[in-house]
C-alpha cells in the first residue's frame, strides 16, 4: 500500500485585485473643483449684495445740470431742525422755507390749503385735517400731459425726521434746481410738497381730489423712506406698469426693483403701502414710488436726524427723480397707462431684468417640459427610481420649511428670554447681526436636513428632488403670484443644464468631464445666488421689520426664507458637483451644518451683546397724561411691555400690569396706570349750531372747538339710528363699505384743527339721541403745581407711531332730540 505524502502548497503571493475605474475626482482635482465652486458661491453673493449699495454721493461742486446729494443736504440745517408734525412750529417753519425755496429758484408757489377726509380700505375710522400743500409748476414746451414730483414734508411727532421724509423733500428741491438749470422739457413738471401724510395721506388725497392741476396729471413719482439709510428702490407701480418699468431700466441709475416685493404690498391694501402715491393713482394717473428702508431703527424717532442721513440715499433719489423726469419729460404721457403689466427684478447691479406678466406661465411650463425630459430619461435608465425622486423633493419641501421654521422658532425663544427685543422698534439696533446669525442658522438647519437622508439618497437623488421642487414652485407661482415667480423660475432655469446633464449621463470618468460637471454647477449657482439674495434683501427685510414692530410678533426670522430656499437648492447641487457618490453620513460634510451652526451662536450672541440701550442707543417708550374732563380724573398711562427708567418716575415700579392686554404698542391698550393729579387743562368745546327734527330726519350742525389748539383731535360720533351722512370741515365722509355707520357709529382723527375750530355736520335717518366723545392729543407733559416734572433720561425716547409723549384730554358730549312740535 503506497504512502500518501502530505500536499506542500507554496506561500500564495499576494495578488491585486483588478482595478476599477475610478468614479471619483483625483485628489487635486476634487480640491480645485471645490475651489472653483467655493468662488463662485462667494463672487455671486459679492455682486448680489453690490445690487443694494446706493452710488457715492456727488459733490457741491458737480455741473449745476447734475444732481449732489452734497446740495440737496444743506437743505436739512432747516427742514430737520426740529419735529414737524402738523400744526406744529417746524411744521410751519419748514412751509415758510419751501415757499422761500421755490420763490429762489424762479417759480411761483402756492399753497393749496382746504380739509381733506378719506378712510383707507379697511380702516375702522376716517383721517381729516386741514391741510396746506405746497406746490409748484415748470412749464413745458409742448406739454402732452404733466408729470408730478411728491414728497411730502411733514414728520412724525417724535423726531427731526431727516429721513422721513426730509430726504425726499430735498430731492425734490435739488431735482428742481437742476431741471431749471438744464434744458426745458416739452411736458410740464408740477412739484407737490404734501402736507399730512402721516395722518393719512391727507395733503396727496387732497391734491389728487380738489385741485383743478390733477386732471393734467399723467404720471406721478412719489418718494418715501422707513429709515436713514440704505439703496432707493423702485417698490410700487401703477397697473399696466410695462412702459414704466421699461423706463426705469434704461433711464435710472443704479436701478433696483422687485416685482416680488411690489407684489406683496398690492395683497395686502389696507397697510396703504404706496403712501401718497396711491392717491395719485386712484385719480387716473400712472404712477412709480420710490423708498430706502436702511437704518429703521431711526424711523419715527429722534436718531431720524441730518447727521444719521445717509448722502448716498438721497443721491440715489436724485438720480431717479431727475433721470425719470428729463425721459418722460419729452414723451408722450397719453399712453402710459391701460397697458401689460410686467415682472421685474435686478439679477446685477443696476441692471433691471423684465417681461410680460403673461409670460409667467408659458416660461414655467416651457421649463418644467424641458426638466420632464431628462427626468423621464433618466427613469428609463434607470439612473433615478421615482420613489427616490419623490423622496428628494419631499426633503428639498421639508428642508425649506424647517430652514424658516426652525430660526423662527429660536427667535421666538430670544424674545421670551430678553424683554428689551420686546420693546416697540422698527428693527433693532443689531438687525444685521441678528439677521445673518439666523441666515446661517437656516443654512445649518437645510444642509443637515440633506445630510440626514444621504444614507437613502444619493447626491443625485437629491439634486433631482431640489431641482424638481423649484420646478414645481415656479409653475405654482406662476398661477397664484406670477409678479414673484421670477424668484423660482431663475434658479430653475439656471438648473436646467445640470439636471439634463446629471439624469441623461453617467457619472464622468474622466478629468475633462469632473470640470465640465464644476462648470455646470457653477452656471447653475451665480443666477441663483444673485436672484435669491437680492429678493431678500430689497424691501423684504425692511417689510419684515415693520411687521415685526407693529404686530409685535417675532418675525424678524422671516427673512431668511430666501436663504432656506437658496440653501436647499445649491447643498445638493454642490455635493454633486464634487463627487457623484458621497458614503452615508461622511464627516466632512456635517462640518457645513456644525460650523455655520457655531458661527449663527457666536453672532447672535454678539447681536445680544450690542443690542442694548444707552444713550446712543435709546430705548423707546412713552408716558401719557390722560385727563377725563367729564369725570375731573386724571392718570398716567403707558402702552409699554414693562416699566424702565422714564415711565417709572410716573407710575411707581411693582404697578400691576393691565389684565387683558397681551401686545404693546404706543397709543394702544394701557398696559400700566397710575393716579395723577389733576390739572385744569382747557377742554375741547361743542357748541349746536343748528339742531333740526323732522319725523325721518335729523340734522345737526356742530362746531368743535379746541382750546388748546391741539394738533389732533378723535370724534366718535355714536347715534341711536343710522347715519345717513357726515361731513365735517366741508367734506362729506364716504360711508360706501363703511358698516359701522349703518349701527350709528363713525370714528374720525382731524388733524390741525383750525383756532376757531371745525364744523361737524350729522344727518341721522330718524331723529336719535347723539353721543359724541371728543379726545384731544398734543405732545408733552403738562405742568402739575407742587410737582418737578421729570427730565427724560438720554438713554431713553419717545417710541415712534405715537405723540412724543403726550397729553390726553376727553370729553364726551351729549346731544339729547328735541321735541318734534319745538321746530
Amino acid at each position: 500500500m503506497a504512502t500518501m505524502l502530505p500536499l506542500v502548497r507554496a506561500p500564495a503571493l499576494p495578488v491585486e485585485p483588478p482595478r476599477r475605474p475610478r468614479v471619483g475626482q483625483p485628489s487635486l482635482d476634487r480640491y480645485l473643483i471645490g475651489l472653483l465652486l467655493g468662488v463662485g458661491l462667494v463672487a455671486s453673493a459679492w455682486v448680489a449684495l453690490r445690487q443694494v449699495v446706493p452710488p457715492d454721493a456727488v459733490p457741491a461742486s458737480a455741473a449745476a445740470g447734475e444732481f449732489s446729494a452734497e446740495r440737496a443736504g444743506g437743505h436739512l440745517a432747516v427742514i430737520a431742525a426740529a419735529p414737524r408734525f402738523v400744526g406744529s412750529p417746524g411744521h410751519a417753519a419748514t412751509r415758510a422755507y419751501l415757499v422761500a425755496e421755490i420763490e429762489k429758484l424762479g417759480l411761483t408757489p402756492e399753497i393749496q390749503t382746504t380739509t381733506s377726509a378719506l378712510r383707507f380700505a379697511g380702516a375702522s375710522g376716517f383721517s381729516a385735517g386741514l391741510v396746506q400743500n405746497v406746490i409748484a409748476r415748470i412749464p413745458g414746451t409742448n406739454s402732452t400731459g404733466a408729470i408730478l414730483l411728491n414728497a411730502h414734508y411733514d414728520g412724525g411727532s417724535t423726531g427731526p425726521a431727516a429721513g422721513d421724509c426730509g430726504a425726499c423733500v430735498v430731492t425734490l428741491l435739488e431735482t428742481v434746481r437742476a431741471l431749471r438749470a438744464g434744458p426745458a422739457l416739452a411736458n410740464d413738471v408740477i412739484v407737490v410738497f404734501s402736507d399730512a401724510e402721516e395722518v393719512g395721506d391727507l395733503g396727496a388725497h387732497a391734491f389728487a381730489t380738489q385741485h383743478p392741476w390733477m386732471r393734467e396729471v399723467r404720471l406721478a413719482l412719489n418718494f418715501e423712506s422707513q429709515g436713514g439709510a440704505g439703496p432707493a428702490m423702485l417698490y410700487a407701480t401703477s397697473p399696466g406698469n410695462a412702459p414704466l418699468v421699461s423706463a426705469f431700466a434704461r433711464t435710472a441709475p443704479r436701478a433696483l426693483t422687485s416685482s416680488f416685493f411690489a407684489g406683496l404690498l398690492a395683497l395686502f391694501p389696507e397697510m396703504r403701502g404706496a403712501c401718497d402715491l396711491q392717491d395719485y393713482m386712484d385719480a387716473g394717473s400712472a404712477g412709480m414710488g420710490f423708498i430706502f428702508m436702511g437704518n429703521a431703527v431711526a424711523y419715527h424717532t429722534r436718531l431720524d436726524d441730518a447727521r444719521a442721513l445717509d448722502a448716498r440715499s438721497v443721491q440715489h433719489f436724485g438720480g431717479y427723480a431727475l433721470g425719470l423726469v428729463r425721459h418722460f419729460g419729452g414723451q408722450d404721457l397719453t399712453s402710459l397707462t391701460g397697458g401689460a403689466d410686467a415682472i421685474f427684478f435686478n439679477a446685477w447691479p443696476g441692471r433691471v431684468i423684465h417681461y410680460p406678466l403673461w409670460w409667467a406661465v408659458p416660461l414655467a411650463v416651457a421649463a418644467a417640459a424641458i426638466l420632464l425630459v431628462p427626468i423621464v430619461r433618466g427613469v428609463r435608465a434607470r439612473r433615478i427610481r421615482v420613489p427616490r425622486l419623490i423622496g428628494g423633493t419631499a426633503t428639498f419641501a421639508a428642508s425649506v420649511v424647517a430652514g424658516v421654521v426652525g430660526p423662527m422658532l429660536l427667535w421666538a425663544g430670544f424674545w421670551m428670554l430678553d424683554p428689551d427685543l420686546r420693546v416697540f422698534m422698527v428693527g433693532r439696533y443689531a438687525t444685521g447681526w441678528y439677521v445673518t446669525g439666523l441666515s446661517l442658522l437656516t443654512v445649518a438647519v437645510v444642509s443637515a436636513a440633506w445630510l440626514a437622508t444621504s444614507r437613502r439618497l444619493t447626491a443625485r437623488d437629491q439634486l433631482a428632488g431640489a431641482v424638481l421642487g423649484f420646478g414645481l414652485l415656479a409653475m405654482v407661482s406662476a398661477v397664484v403670484y406670477p409678479v414673484g415667480s421670477y424668484v423660482f423660475l431663475v434658479p430653475l432655469v439656471a438648473s436646467l443644464p445640470v439636471s439634463i446633464a446629471m439624469l441623461a449621463a453617467p457619472a464622468p470618468a474622466t478629468r475633462r468631464a469632473w470640470w465640465l460637471r464644476a462648470a455646470l454647477v457653477v452656471i447653475a449657482i451665480v443666477p441663483t445666488v444673485m436672484v435669491l439674495v437680492p429678493a431678500g434683501l430689497n424691501g423684504f427685510l425692511g417689510l419684515v421689520s415693520r411687521l415685526e414692530g407693529t404686530g409685535r410678533l417675532p418675525m424678524l426670522a422671516l427673512a431668511t426664507l430666501f436663504v432656506s430656499l437658496a440653501t436647499g437648492l445649491l447643498f445638493p447641487l454642490v455635493r454633486w458637483g464634487l463627487s457623484e457618490r458621497q458614503p452615508a453620513g461622511q464627516s466632512r460634510w456635517w462640518r457645513v451644518p456644525i460650523g455655520a451652526t457655531v458661527v449663527a451662536f457666536a453672532l447672535l450672541a454678539a447681536a445680544t451683546v450690542r443690542h442694548h440701550f444707552d444713550a446712543d442707543q435709546p430705548r423707546p417708550d412713552q408716558i401719557r397724561y390722560e385727563l377725563d374732563a367729564n369725570r375731573g380724573e386724571a392718570r398716567w398711562v403707558t402702552s409699554d411691555d414693562r416699566l424702565d427708567e422714564w415711565t417709572s418716575q410716573f407710575i411707581p415700579a411693582g404697578t400691576p400690569r393691565e389684565r387683558g392686554v397681551r401686545r404693546s404698542h404706543p397709543n394702544g391698550p394701557a398696559t400700566f396706570v397710575a393716579p395723577a393729579s389733576v390739572v385744569p387743562l382747557a377742554a375741547p368745546e361743542l357748541t349746536v349750531l343748528e339742531d333740526l327734527s323732522l319725523p325721518d330726519l335729523r340734522l345737526l350742525r356742530l362746531r368743535l372747538l379746541s382750546r388748546r389748539v391741539a394738533p389732533m383731535l378723535e370724534v366718535r360720533i355714536e347715534a341711536k339710528a343710522p347715519l345717513r351722512r357726515v361731513s365735517v370741515g366741508g367734506q362729506v365722509l364716504d360711508f360706501e363699505g363703511y358698516e359701522p355707520a349703518t349701527r350709528g357709529v363713525v370714528s374720525l382723527a382731524f388733524a390741525a384743527p383750525p383756532s376757531d375750530g371745525v364744523d361737524l355736520v350729522v344727518r341721522l335717518s330718524t331723529p336719535a339721541a347723539v353721543r359724541i366723545g371728543v379726545t384731544e392729543l398734543s405732545s408733552g407733559i403738562p405742568d402739575i403745581p407742587g410737582w418737578r416734572t421729570p427730565r427724560r433720561p438720554v438713554t431713553t425716547m419717545p417710541a415712534p407711531g405715537g405723540t412724543a409723549d403726550g397729553i390726553i384730554v376727553r370729553r364726551t358730549f351729549d346731544v339729547p332730540v328735541r321735541h318734534l312740535e319745538a321746530q
